[in-house]
Order: structure tokens, then sequence, then C-alpha cells
């Protein structure tokens, strides 16, 4: 290779052909420079510019190859190159593009809710190097909810600003908060690592999972813009809001039954809206709540909208799925419970779950990877909540850092 000045790029990415390491044959990365740029000191090719031999990781390849076809331009080496009057082509490694960036800490918290902000502020006030990456707002899903009424200290707080005042405290003490979306967690040797969709690795000494989970959604026009204005779904959580009004609960499952039975505490009345004509749940359950003379049942019967005002919900529109009959259902709320599914299925090595897809942990909320916990919604327990999911983040913080501890004392 001629020896030449490098010059600083002004215009393009690198094109990369797939290798292994990045001074192996294989891996071949164009280049794109102007005559005109200014020069740098190192020359291409000099022993003040060695390669570094250090694994890409073939999901970062690919990703930065596919990048480069879906622009259009040829990548490096090609047939299809064409010559350039003003500019040139050589294959220079470019360390800045060709690995994926990395940065280390000794604790990373994947997920910013209650759980991930609490354990964020226990490893920071531990002098432990912290993060949270959080694909999101800080606070998960507490960050969209309305009100929130059953945390100790706040007999009426927005869900927003509870999850601003954790964030804060948290930062106070040191915690860095990211927005990154994290794709896959895995083992690298002693290191736990964190590969985000940014192509950024975040190398730590131990992971917190607070990954949450996500309900799922009836799918039809007015939930969304309805959430938190009377579409929830958590009873425990937001029941209490809706004394002496009508509610409507959908599905047919144990969950679905199980809270609407305790709906029946607040509201006036509340119906159960099931697609089938019979319920999916335990005969148990079935039993307690056919003899709750507050609980009616609506079969066959599917949620087409839900509609209001400007702040709150007024009624659904419902369709009889066997005769096609539409209807309209006066209520204050509706609750739907289809089911909830937990953000588990992120770590490359397989993790211990339960049936449902849950994180299942020992008392120090470490996971069945060494090195890696679990907390909040994420993890197999009996009940979500913004105070378990609290005491979760503590006691996996303090695990963690007790777990960072024997690794440093071992060498």
């Amino acid at each position: 290779m001629n020896r030449e000045l490098l010059t600083t790029p002004t215009v393009d990415i690198a094109m990369i052909r797939c290798g292994g390491f990045e001074d192996g044959p294989a891996l071949q990365v164009g280049w794109r420079v102007r005559r005109r740029t200014r020069p740098t000191s190192r020359l291409a090719g000099s022993k003040t510019d060695p390669p570094k031999k250090r694994w890409i990781p073939d999901q970062v390849r690919d990703d930065r190859t596919r990048e480069a076809r879906k622009s259009g331009l040829p990548l490096a080496g090609s047939k299809t190159d064409p010559p350039y009057e003003d500019e040139r082509w050589f294959g220079k490694i470019h360390e800045d593009l060709t690995m994926a960036e990395e940065k280390n800490y000794d604790i990373v918290i994947v997920g910013g809710g209650p759980g991930g902000l609490t354990a964020g502020l226990y490893g920071a006030r531990a002098m432990r190097k912290t993060i949270v990456l959080e694909k999101g707002m800080p606070g998960g899903q507490i960050a969209n909810t309305e009100e929130v009424e059953d945390y100790p200290g706040f007999e009426h707080i927005s869900g927003f600003e509870l999850a601003t005042k954790m964030s804060n405290h948290a930062q106070k003490f040191g915690l860095e908060m990211v927005t990154e979306d994290v794709e896959e967690v895995y083992v690298d040797g002693t290191d736990r690592v964190a590969r985000c969709s940014s192509g950024m690795l975040y190398r730590a000494k131990a992971i917190i999972l607070s990954t949450g989970g996500s309900p799922v959604l009836l799918g039809v026009p007015g939930e969304s813009e309805y959430t938190g204005k009377g579409v929830s779904y958590c009873a425990i959580c937001d029941g209490a809001f809706f004394r002496n009004q009508v509610i409507a609960v959908v599905g047919g499952g144990d969950a679905a039954v199980e809270e609407a039975g305790f709906l029946t505490k607040f509201g006036s009345k509340v119906y159960v809206i099931h697609r089938r004509n019979e319920l999916r749940a335990a005969k148990i359950v079935q039993k307690r709540a056919f003899a709750n003379e507050k609980l009616e049942f609506i079969w066959d019967t599917i949620v087409e909208s839900i509609n209001g005002s400007d702040k709150q919900v007024t009624n659904l529109s419902l369709k009889n799925v066997k005769t096609g009959e539409k209807s309209t259902l006066e209520v204050g709320a509706c609750f739907p419970f289809l089911g909830f599914v937990p953000n588990s299925n992120i770590t490359r090595e397989a993790l211990r779950k339960d049936q449902g897809g849950y994180i299942i942990t020992d008392h120090k909320m470490e996971t069945s990877i060494k090195g890696v916990f679990a907390c909040g919604d994420v993890r197999s327990q009996l009940v979500r909540q913004i105070t378990n999911a609290v005491g979760d983040g503590t006691t996996a913080a303090v695990a963690a850092e007790k777990y960072i501890e024997e690794m440093e004392d071992h060498g």
C-alpha cells in the first residue's frame, strides 16, 4: 500500500465487506475522502498506525454491510467501484467505523422503570460506576400513568412526576442515564455485555435486567388515546379512581375474571366482555365470579372502539361476533386483560423462566446466569406494583455490589 497522508473524511460512511478480525484479509473498508481535506500527522500504513486486533460481533458487521448496500454505493474493492476525478479509495482500516464502540461500567441496568432507577440509585451510592439504559422515558410505564395513589409518602402524584423525582434523585448520586435500545445481553468471559441497536457495547461486571413487560392491547380506535383517561391495564393501580362508576373488563382468562371481581369493590357495576360463550378461567375462579351480583357477562362480543370526551372514556362500541349486531355500552372505564408479555427474551444464554415467560430469580434477585440480576415486572412474582419493583431494585443492586466485591477479592 502506498504511503499517503491520511485525510479527515468529509462525506459518506465506511462500506464494509464482512470478515473476521479487523486486520484479516477478508475485511476491507472503503473510506472515501476528498483531496482538499486537512491532512493529519500520521502516515497510512506506518509503524505509528498499527492495526488493532479486535473481534467485531457478527451482528455489527452484518448491520453495517446492509447499510452500505442500502446506500446504493459499492462495497470497497468491488468491481463496481467507479473512478472519481476528485476522490480516491484506499483500504485504511478506520477504527471508529469498523469496531463496535465500547464503554465499561461496574453495573449496567437495562430498563429505567422504578426498579431500574432504584437499582441505579443504590449502585451509584455504593460508589460503583453505574448506568441505566432506557429506550423510552425514565420511569417506564409509570411515566404514562395519570395518577398514582398507592406509593408510600405520596397521597396523590402523577406517574410522570414520580418518575422524574426518582430519576433526579438517582442522578444526584452519580448515576448515568442514556437513551439506548438494548437488543441483547450476553456473557463474554468475566464481562456481562449489553449490545444496543446503535452498535454500542456496554461492558459491565454485573448487569441488572429491569426490562418490564407489555400488556396485550385490544388494538382498537381510542385505546391509546384514552390510556390513563379511563383505559387501564392494572385494576389494583387504578380501580379506586372509578368509584361508583360502571366499569368494563375485556377478557375471559384468570386475570380478567379475578380483576373484574376486585373491581366490584369500587364500581357500581362491572361488565365482563368476552368473545366466546364460556370463560377460560379456572372453575373455582368462575364459581366466585358467577356468584358476584355486581358482575355481568356479555358473551360472544368484541370491543370495536373506545369512545369518550376530551378527558374521559364514556362508552364502548361493541359487536356480537355471531349475529353481527352492534351496540353501545356506557362505561366510565375499560380494563383490557388479554395477557401480559414480559420482556425476558433479551439474553443470548438461556435464562430460567416460569410458564409465563417471567424470569426466575433467587432471593438475591440473581438469575440462572451468574452476574445477571432481574427486578420488577420481568421477574416471576405474585404482584407487579411500583412498591415491589423498588424493593427488587434495592436487593438487586446490593447483591450486584457484593458479587463484584467477591470478583475483585478473588482477582
